[in-house]
């Protein structure tokens, strides 16, 4: 997988988690080949899903980083996105 462009920047404390204080990083990446592999302290699985078919519970409660990748996959934006101050 080769990194394109940053997509965002997400603040869990703005997204509503008041669990923990995370910065969320999010990258367009393409793929070049090769064979996706769990990484065994990080998850379970890994797979690719159609954006109308993820699998729940996803990690916290706000979506915005599908909708972001949304746009930069399939409207070609590419304007990266920050949390407002």
């Amino acid at each position: 997988m080769t990194p394109q462009r940053l997509i965002g920047i997400i603040d869990s404390l703005k997204a509503g988690s008041a669990m923990r204080h995370l910065y969320s990083m999010l990258f367009y990446c393409r793929l070049d080949g090769g064979t996706i592999t769990p990484h065994p302290l990080e998850t379970l699985d890994v797979a690719f899903f159609p954006l109308d078919r993820l699998p729940e519970p996803l990690h916290g409660r706000d979506r915005k980083w599908i909708e972001l990748a949304r746009e930069f996959h399939f409207e070609g934006r590419v304007e990266a996105y920050f949390d407002p101050l």
